[in-house]
C-alpha cells in the first residue's frame, strides 16, 4: 500500500473536511493500478468511453462503505476485481484540518468479501460506516453521489425520497433527525389512529352485534329466571305436599283406628237378630195356611156367581150392538136427506152460470183466431232475435277469450320489462336511464316521430341462452342510449334530459328507412349453411328482434349482421376460421370465447385476440317490444269490436223488449178467453158430478120403522130372563126405550134381593179371611223388618269391615306417599324431616304460594312464559357475556389511545415548530439558487416543499420536495418527470439542482458520472458554465464531475482541475499522427480495408420490415421504450415521419432531436443489439468522407442510440490502439487545451 500523501498545509487550506485528496487503486476493474490527485473544488475527469471514468466513480463509491446496488454497475462484488487478479485494493484518503489525514482501506476478493482498514489497521465495515457518516458523507444519496447509472433515476426519485436525500445531502442531520421523527410520530399515530378506528369498528361491531342479540340474552335471562322460579316453587310444593301427605296419613290412620271398633260393635249386634227372625217366620207359616183355608171356600162362591153374571153380560152386548145400529142408520138416513136438498140447489146455480158461459164463449171464438194469427206473425221475428243474440253472444264470449289470452302475454311481457326495469333501477350507474325511461314513457306524445327504448329493455332475445353473444357485441355506452327517428327530436331529448333534468344519458339519431328492408341492406357476406361444417349455427342479427332504428343502427355500428356465433366446435376450429375466414369475418363466437382476428402493422401475418364471454345481465329476460305493441294493437281491435257486438247486442235487447211486451199482450188475451172455456168445462163438470152424487143419495133410501121392527125381533124382550140382568143405566135406558117401564121396575126388585142375600154371605166369609190376612200381614211386616234390620247390620258390617280395609289401604298408601314426599324434601332442600328449614329456605318460601293449587297455578304460568319465549341458544349467552367483556376493554382501549394519540400530537406540533422553517428556509434557498439558474437559460424552474394533496399539511408521510420546470413558452409548468420531458431535460434539472445545493451543502463532496449525456449543445454550455461558476467558489465543496466529451470554447474556472483518463493502447502522439491523415489507406485485411471504408448507415442494416414477431413483443414490453413514446414531442415526430412524402430525407431532420434518437436507441437496442455491436466495431470513419458521425462506447458497456447515430454534419476520428502502455502513465493526464478544437469527439 502507498504511504499516506504529504502535502503542505496551504494546500489543505482549500479541502473541507472528509474531502477527498488522494485515490489510490489496485487491481481494480480494468486498472491495475492508478492514483488519482483531485482538487478542493471542481474536479472534471475527462476520457473516452470505456476508458475508466466511471471506476473512478464505482471506486470512490465502494471505499466510502458504499454498496454495488448503489452503483447498479456489477451485480456483486467480485465483478469488480480485475480479470487474471485475486483481489482489489481500494485507498481513499480525505483531508482532515485537525490532524492526520483519514485513510480507509477496502480489499475485495473474489469470494465477494471485503476487508476494511482505516489508517492502516483493520477495522470492521460497521466502524467504517460510522466514520464515514460522522463526516456526513453519502454515496447512496443520488443528492450527493450520482453514478452514471443513476442519472436518470434522479429524476424518478419521489417527492419524499428527494426531500431526505436533499436534507442529506446539505448537512442538516437535525433536519432529518427532526423528519424522521416526526414521519415516527406520525406513523404511530397513524398506527394509533388505525388501531382506534379498527377498535371502534369492532367496537361499533360487538355493540351492533350484542345490539342484535340483546332481546335474546334478556329473554333466556328471564326464562333462566323462571326456571329458577319454577325450581324454588317446585321445592316449596315439594316440601307443602309432604305435609300434607304427612297430615293426611294421620288422618287415615285415625279414621282407621275408628272404623275398626265401630265394625267391631256391629258384629256384636247380628246374632241375635237373626233367631228372632227364624221364629217369626214359623208363625208366619202357620197364619198362612188358615188364611189359605178361608180363601179357599170363598172363592168357590164368588165363581158361581160370575158365571151366572158372564150370561147376562153376554146378551146385554148384543142388546147394546143393535141399538147403535138402529141409532146410526137414523143419523145416515137424517144425513143424507139434507145432502139431497143441497145437491138439488148446487145443480140449480150451475145451470145458471153454464148458460151465461155459452153466451160469452159464442162471442169470443173469432176474437181467439185472430191473437193466434198474430202469434203465428211474432214467433219467425223472436226466433231471428233470438239466432242473432246468440251469435253475438258466441262471438262476444271468443272475442273477451282472446283479449285474456293476449293480456295473458301482455302482463307476462311487461313482467320481464318489469324486471328489466328494476335492474336498471338497482345498478347505481344506470339510474339515470331508468328515469329517463319512465319520463320517456310518460311523454311521448311530446314527440314528432317514435323514440326507442335502450336496447337493455328494447331488445329481445329469441333464446336467453343466446343473451350473452348480444350483451358481449355491444357497447355498453350503445346498449343504454335511446334512439330517435327524428334529429330534432333527438335534439330536444338530450336538452331535456341533459340540461333540464340532468340526467348524463346517451341519445343516438337512427332514422327509419322504409324503402330498403334490413334484410337486403345488410347482407353476411356468406350464408350460415356454408358455415355450420365449422361449428356455426346463425348469425348473431338472427338471435335477437328490436325496433327497426336500433337494429339498423347497431347493423351500421358493430356489424352484427355478419358476426357468425357457433358451438365449441367453432372454437376448436378458430385456426382454420382466422386463416380461411377471418377477411370476412374479424369477429366471430366460439363457445364461451370471442375471437378478433386483425391485421398486424409490422407484418402482413393476423393477430388474433380471444376473451372469455360475460354472463348475461339485462337481455336473458327476453322481452319483444314490437311484439308487445302488436299485442297492444290487437287488443284494442278486439276491444273494439267487443264494444260494437254489445252496442249490436243493446239494440236487439230493446227489440226484443218490444216483441215480448207484444206477445205478451196477446198471451194474455188469448188466456182471457182460455180462461172462459175453462170455466165453463169446470162447471159442466161439477153439474155432471152434483147430478151423479144426488141419484146415488136417492138410491141409499133407509125404512126407519122397518130398521125398529127388526131389531125388537132379535132381542126377544118376551123371553129374557132379568133375574141376573145388569142394573146398568144402559140397560135401563133400553128397557124404557124398547119396553115398559113395569116390566123393567119389577126385575130390578127382584134382582136385588137375591143380590142382598148373596152378598151378606159373602161379606161374612170375607171378614174372617180379612182378620186371618191382616194378623198374617203384621207378622210378615214384623219379619221384614226384622230382615231389613239384618241386612242393614250386615250390610253395615260388610260396609264397615270394606272401609275398614279402605281405610288401612289408603293409611298405607298415604305413609307410602309421606314417605317419598320425605325422599323428595331430602332430594331437593337436603335436610332431614327432624330438622327445621334454613332461614335461606325460609325465606325464600315466603315469597312463595302458600298452597299447592296456587303454585300449581304459578308453574303452570312461569312454564307456559318459558315456552313461549323459546328455547335460546346458550352459546349466544356466553358470546354476548364474552364480548361485553371486550366492549368493556375495547372502550378502555380506546380511551387509551385518545389520550396518547393527544400527548402525540401535542409533541408532534411542538416538534413541527422547530423542523418546518429550518426546512422552508433551506428550501426556499434551493428554490432561489435552482429558478435563478433557469433564469439565465430562459427557461423557469422552481422548487417547493409538497405536504400532499389534501388539506391536511400535518401527514409529514406526505411530505415531499417538488421540482417543477418549463422548457419552452408554450408549456405550462410541470413537475419533473419521464413522462413529460426528455432526458435531456431531465439531466438538465438534475444538475441544477444539485447546483442549487451546491452553495448550501455541508458535505465534504460531490459527484455526478455523465451529467450532460442526452443535453442539447445550448443547455450543455449553459449548464457547464453555471456548474463551473458554482462549483469553483472558495467557499463550494469538492465536486467531481465525470464526462465523456464537451463542447467547445467553453469558459474554465482556475479553480477547477482537470483529469484526462485514457486508460488504453493509444497515445497523445498517435492521436496527433492519426489526426493530420484525412483518411487512413486500406490494408490487405478484410477487417483493415472496412477500416479505411466510409459506410453509409445502411450497411448492413436493411431497412425492410423484416423484424421477427418477438422482437415486436419485446418492444411492445420495453418501459423504456414506453416512457419515450409518452412525450407527446415524439409521437408528433412519428407522426410526421408517417405522413411524409420523402421519408429518407425526414428522418435525417428526426435524427437532430436528441428526444427522438432516444427512441431510435431504445429500438435498435432490442431488435438488433448484439450484431449491431459487432459490426460497429469492425468499422473506422474518418473525417476525409461525408458520412453519418459515429459515437460509441466499448461493447461490454451499456449506450444510447444518441451516441451511435448523429448528424451527417459532424466528424469523428478513432485513433489506432497501441499497446503497452501503462495505465498510470502521465501521458494519459490531458488537459482540455490541448485537445483538438475541429474534432468533436474523440473515441479510444
Amino acid at each position: 500500500m502507498p504511504p499516506l500523501s504529504q502535502t503542505s498545509s496551504s494546500e489543505n487550506v482549500a479541502f473541507t473536511k472528509g474531502a477527498i485528496v488522494r485515490i489510490h487503486l489496485k487491481d481494480f476493474m480494468t486498472y491495475n493500478e492508478v492514483e488519482l490527485i483531485p482538487g478542493p473544488n471542481l474536479n472534471l475527469i475527462l476520457g473516452p468511453n470505456g476508458n475508466g471514468k466511471s471506476a473512478i466513480v464505482s471506486a470512490i463509491c465502494l471505499g466510502m462503505a458504499g454498496k454495488p446496488s448503489t452503483i447498479a454497475r456489477a451485480s456483486s462484488l467480485s465483478g469488480y476485481v480485475r480479470h487474471g487478479a485475486s483481489k482489489a485494493i481500494i485507498n481513499i484518503e480525505l483531508h482532515n484540518s485537525e490532524g492526520q489525514k483519514f485513510l480507509v482501506t477496502r480489499e475485495i476478493t473474489l469470494d465477494n468479501k471485503s476487508a476494511w482498514k482505516y489508517q492502516g489497521k483493520p477495522v470492521s465495515s460497521t466502524q467504517i460506516e460510522d466514520i464515514i457518516r460522522k463526516l456526513n458523507i453519502q454515496v447512496d444519496n443520488l443528492c450527493q453521489f450520482l453514478p452514471q447509472e443513476q442519472v436518470q433515476n434522479f429524476s424518478r426519485l419521489k417527492d419524499k425520497q428527494l426531500l431526505i436525500g436533499t436534507m442529506k445531502a446539505v448537512g442538516k442531520p437535525e433536519l432529518e433527525e427532526q423528519f424522521e421523527q416526526l414521519n415516527k410520530m406520525q406513523g404511530q399515530l397513524g398506527s394509533e389512529s388505525l388501531n382506534q378506528e379498527k377498535d371502534e369498528l369492532e367496537l361499533k361491531k360487538l355493540q351492533e352485534e350484542n345490539k342484535r342479540w340483546e332481546s335474546d340474552v334478556k329473554s333466556f335471562k328471564e326464562r333462566e329466571t323462571l326456571k329458577v322460579n319454577v325450581k324454588n316453587l317446585e321445592k316449596k310444593k315439594v316440601w307443602l305436599t309432604f305435609k300434607e301427605e304427612l297430615s293426611h296419613f294421620k288422618n287415615l290412620k285415625e279414621k282407621a283406628i275408628e272404623i275398626g271398633k265401630r265394625y267391631a260393635k256391629a258384629a256384636s249386634r247380628f246374632e241375635p237378630l237373626e233367631k228372632t227372625i227364624v221364629e217369626k217366620e214359623k208363625t208366619v207359616r202357620d197364619a198362612e195356611a188358615a188364611v189359605k183355608l178361608k180363601r179357599d171356600k170363598f172363592n168357590q162362591k164368588t165363581a158361581s156367581m160370575n158365571q151366572e153374571m158372564y150370561r147376562a153380560d153376554a146378551h146385554k152386548q148384543k142388546m147394546e150392538s143393535l141399538a147403535s145400529d138402529f141409532q146410526a142408520k137414523k143419523l145416515a138416513e137424517r144425513k143424507r136427506l139434507e145432502n139431497e136438498n143441497s145437491f138439488r140447489q148446487q145443480i140449480l146455480t150451475l145451470e145458471k152460470d153454464l148458460e151465461a158461459l155459452d153466451e160469452q164463449e159464442k162471442n169470443s171464438s173469432s176474437e181467439l183466431e185472430d191473437i193466434d194469427a198474430k202469434l203465428n206473425e211474432i214467433a219467425p221475428h223472436e226466433t231471428a232475435l233470438a239466432q242473432r243474440k246468440h251469435v253475438l253472444a258466441e262471438e262476444m264470449r271468443r272475442l273477451r277469450y282472446e283479449i285474456n289470452e293476449f293480456q295473458s302475454k301482455v302482463k307476462s311481457i311487461e313482467d320481464i320489462d318489469k324486471n328489466r326495469l328494476n335492474l336498471l333501477r338497482a345498478d347505481r350507474g344506470l339510474t339515470p336511464v331508468y328515469e329517463a325511461v319512465i319520463w320517456l314513457r310518460e311523454n311521448k306524445n311530446k314527440f314528432r316521430a317514435p323514440i326507442h327504448e335502450p336496447p337493455l329493455i328494447s331488445l329481445s332475445v329469441k333464446d336467453t341462452k343466446m343473451a350473452k353473444y348480444v350483451e358481449n357485441s355491444i357497447g355498453f355506452n350503445d346498449m343504454k342510449a335511446f334512439y330517435c327517428e327524428n334529429k330534432d327530436d333527438m335534439n330536444d331529448l338530450m336538452k331535456i334530459l341533459r340540461e333540464d333534468r340532468h340526467l348524463p344519458v346517451n341519445v343516438v339519431h337512427s332514422p327509419r328507412n322504409d324503402n330498403e328492408p334490413l334484410t337486403s341492406e345488410f347482407q353476411p357476406r356468406m350464408a350460415i349453411s356454408d358455415l355450420k361444417d365449422l361449428g356455426f349455427h346463425s348469425f348473431l342479427r338472427e338471435l335477437f328482434v328490436g325496433p327497426e332504428p336500433v337494429v339498423r343502427y347497431l347493423c351500421k355500428m358493430y356489424k352484427v349482421h355478419n358476426i357468425p356465433v357457433g358451438d365449441q366446435r367453432a372454437y376448436e376450429n378458430f385456426g382454420v376460421i382466422r386463416n380461411q375466414y377471418g377477411s370476412l369475418f374479424p369477429t366471430f363466437f366460439g363457445g364461451n370465447q370471442q375471437i378478433i382476428v386483425r391485421g398486424s402493422r409490422y407484418s402482413r401475418n393476423a393477430i388474433t385476440q380471444m376473451s372469455d364471454i360475460r354472463p348475461s345481465k339485462f337481455l336473458d329476460q327476453t322481452v319483444d317490444t314490437c311484439v308487445l305493441e302488436q299485442y297492444y294493437a290487437k287488443i284494442a281491435q278486439l276491444e273494439q269490436r267487443l264494444a260494437q257486438n254489445k252496442a249490436d247486442e243493446v239494440k236487439i235487447s230493446q227489440e226484443e223488449i218490444v216483441v215480448n211486451k207484444a206477445r205478451e199482450d196477446l198471451v194474455k188475451q188469448k188466456r182471457s178467453i182460455q180462461g172462459i172455456q175453462a170455466n165453463r168445462r169446470v162447471v159442466v163438470s161439477r153439474l155432471e158430478r152434483v147430478r151423479a152424487q144426488l141419484i146415488r143419495s136417492e138410491k141409499d133410501a133407509v125404512d126407519l120403522v122397518e130398521e125398529e121392527r127388526n131389531v125388537k125381533e132379535k132381542c126377544g124382550v118376551n123371553k129374557v130372563d132379568f133375574s141376573f140382568l145388569d142394573i146398568s143405566s144402559l140397560w135401563l135406558q133400553m128397557c124404557f126405550y124398547f119396553f115398559n117401564f113395569k116390566i123393567a121396575v119389577r126385575a130390578l126388585s127382584k134382582k136385588l134381593k137375591e143380590f142382598s142375600k148373596l152378598m151378606d154371605q159373602l161379606l161374612v166369609q170375607d171378614m174372617e179371611r180379612e182378620a186371618l190376612q191382616i194378623h198374617l200381614d203384621i207378622l210378615r211386616v214384623e219379619i221384614h223388618t226384622a230382615k231389613n234390620q239384618l241386612a242393614e247390620e250386615k250390610e253395615q258390617i260388610v260396609t264397615l269391615k270394606d272401609e275398614k280395609d279402605e281405610a288401612d289401604r289408603m293409611a298405607e298408601e298415604a305413609k307410602l306417599r309421606a314417605k317419598k314426599a320425605q325422599e323428595d324434601v331430602y332430594r331437593c332442600l337436603r335436610i332431614r324431616v327432624k330438622e327445621e328449614l334454613t332461614e335461606e329456605v325460609r325465606a325464600m318460601f315466603e315469597l312463595l304460594p302458600n298452597t299447592i293449587p296456587e303454585i300449581d297455578e304459578a308453574i303452570g304460568s312461569a312454564t307456559a312464559r318459558i315456552q313461549l319465549m323459546g328455547r335460546a341458544d346458550e352459546q349466544i349467552v356466553r358470546d354476548y357475556a364474552a364480548r361485553e367483556i371486550l366492549i368493556e376493554q375495547l372502550a378502555k382501549k380506546i380511551n387509551n389511545i385518545n389520550s396518547r394519540a393527544t400527548s402525540m400530537k401535542d409533541k408532534i406540533d411542538k416538534l413541527k415548530e422547530k423542523f418546518l422553517p429550518p426546512l422552508l428556509q433551506l428550501i426556499s434557498h434551493i428554490n432561489h439558487s435552482f429558478g435563478r439558474f433557469y433564469a439565465s437559460m430562459n427557461c423557469v424552474g422552481e422548487v417547493c416543499l409538497y405536504t400532499g394533496e389534501g388539506e391536511n399539511d400535518d401527514d409529514f408521510r406526505n411530505y415531499g420536495i417538488k421540482i417543477r420546470v418549463k422548457y419552452r413558452s408554450s408549456e405550462p409548468l410541470l413537475d419533473l418527470s419521464g413522462t413529460h420531458h426528455s432526458g435531456g431535460e431531465r439531466a438538465v434539472a438534475t444538475a441544477l439542482y444539485m447546483l442549487a445545493m451546491q452553495e448550501l451543502t455541508q458535505v465534504p463532496f460531490r459527484c455526478v458520472d455523465e451529467i450532460n449525456q442526452g443535453m442539447d449543445p445550448i443547455n450543455e454550455r449553459r449548464v457547464f458554465d453555471l456548474l463551473v461558476e458554482t462549483a469553483c467558489r472558495e467557499t463550494s465543496a469538492q465536486y467531481f464531475l465525470l464526462t465523456p466529451k464537451l463542447l467547445p470554447g467553453l469558459d474554465y474556472s482556475p479553480n477547477m482541475k482537470i483529469h484526462f483518463v485514457q486508460n488504453g493502447d493509444c497515445s497523445l502522439l498517435c492521436f496527433k499522427a492519426h489526426k493530420e491523415s484525412p483518411c487512413e489507406k486500406p490494408s490487405s485485411t478484410p477487417s483493415e480495408n472496412l477500416a479505411g471504408e466510409c459506410l453509409p448507415l445502411t450497411y448492413k442494416f436493411p431497412t425492410t420490415d423484416t423484424v421477427p414477431i418477438e422482437k415486436l413483443q419485446a418492444l411492445v414490453q420495453s418501459d423504456e421504450l414506453k416512457e419515450c413514446l409518452s412525450n407527446p414531442h415524439v409521437r408528433d415526430i412519428l407522426k410526421s415521419l408517417v405522413q411524409s412524402q420523402t421519408p429518407e430525407a425526414s428522418i435525417t431532420e428526426a435524427m437532430k432531436e436528441p428526444i427522438f434518437l432516444e427512441l431510435a436507441h431504445a429500438c435498435l437496442k432490442i431488435v438488433e443489439p448484439e450484431k449491431f455491436q459487432q459490426e460497429l466495431g469492425r468499422y473506422k470513419w474518418s473525417s476525409g468522407q461525408p458520412s453519418k458521425r459515429v459515437e460509441g462506447r466499448n461493447s461490454s458497456k451499456r449506450g444510447r442510440l444518441s451516441e451511435l447515430v448523429t448528424p451527417a454534419s459532424a466528424r469523428v476520428s478513432i485513433l489506432p490502439s497501441r499497446k503497452g502502455a501503462p495505465p498510470n502513465d502521465k501521458r494519459n493526464l490531458l488537459f482540455l487545451s490541448e485537445m483538438p478544437s475541429e474534432c468533436d469527439f474523440v473515441l479510444c
